[in-house]
């Protein structure tokens, strides 16, 4: 439901969440034997390449919308002095903050999600409102920093990770003998008046400013590169790279035509996205939670059935 209703578009966002179940259910066993989705054929018992369905539904559909559209270009009377500007830019993006934290903070409790689709749903959002490319920017990076704090509270308050990165962190920690949970977090350090609560966000915010610094930096480097590189490389030739890329992928680690059928029923969605400018967010995302949903809805599903 939180994805139908990303942009005023909720029917065909619907639509999109609807087919990205069916694509990411293809091949997947969902805890129960009977329901694999295979149809017999023994390529699909992978399921469908993931990776593949993000390229030609999503990245390449947003590479032709979006490279070369003309904007608007004004100046504006800016402060030159670099601290005055950032804060006036604050105060410029609040809402934008805002409204990406907001999306940040409910979309990073979810499992297995990260923060990549939280900045891309924030992004969604603002465009959808018709904002400038500067609010987007600032809550795609308030919704990918919000999400990354938020993903963190089930593991201080009850050990339970919901990230990949989390569950290595509690599995070291318990090799340890540590019980990871909210009295561990706010318990006092031996060495130190200090909670570890207290020392844990101490490191992480010396460790957030050295890496805001370096991002910074590439990300200026970045911008400057791919502002001189003309616009068809962006609509033709990385697209091209990086479909070939998969398949080659696809073809050593995976069975070819698996990749290939996963390209055949993406080509129509990425040529509608195309003619119509859908953003397919939302489908992406919900073919990314569909093996976790019909496992889940198969087990509740099987205890119903025995309770009855």
């Amino acid at each position: 439901g939180y994805l139908c209703f990303i942009n005023r578009y909720w029917l065909i966002n619907f639509l999109l969440v609807m087919i990205g179940l069916c694509l990411g259910s293809l091949g997947n066993k969902h805890g129960l034997q009977e329901l694999n989705f295979t149809f017999g054929q023994e390529w699909l018992e992978q399921g469908l390449i993931m990776p593949m369905i993000v390229i030609v539904a999503f990245v390449i559909p947003n590479l032709w919308t979006e490279t070369g559209r003309i904007g608007n270009v004004r100046q504006l009377s800016i402060p030159s002095n670099t601290l005055a500007l950032n804060l006036y830019l604050l105060v410029k993006t609040r809402w934008a903050i805002l409204r990406g934290s907001l999306v940040g903070c409910i979309s990073g409790l979810i499992p297995g999600i990260g923060t990549s689709v939280s900045s891309n749903m924030s992004w969604s959002i603002e465009k959808s409102m018709k904002s400038s490319a500067l609010q987007q920017l600032v809550s795609a990076e308030s919704a990918n920093n919000s999400a990354m704090i938020s993903s963190l509270v089930p593991l201080i308050l009850f050990g339970i990770p919901i990230l990949a990165s989390e569950g290595l962190i509690l599995e070291i920690m318990e090799s340890h003998g540590e019980a990871v949970g909210i009295m561990w977090f706010t318990g006092l350090y031996e060495e130190s008046i200090f909670s570890r609560l207290q020392i844990f966000s101490f490191f992480a915010l010396i460790i957030s400013a050295v890496m805001y610094v370096i991002a910074t930096y590439f990300a200026i480097a970045i911008t400057k590169t791919a502002a001189s590189i003309p616009p068809y490389c962006f609509k033709f030739l990385l697209p091209i790279i990086m479909v070939t890329f998969f398949v080659i992928k696809g073809y050593v680690e995976y069975q070819l035509i698996s990749t290939l059928f996963t390209v055949v029923l993406c080509v129509p969605i990425m040529s509608w996205a195309i003619r119509k400018k859908i953003n397919t967010l939302p489908l992406i995302f919900s073919a990314l939670l569909a093996p976790i949903l019909f496992e889940k809805g198969s087990v509740v599903l099987a205890l119903f059935t025995n309770i009855w």
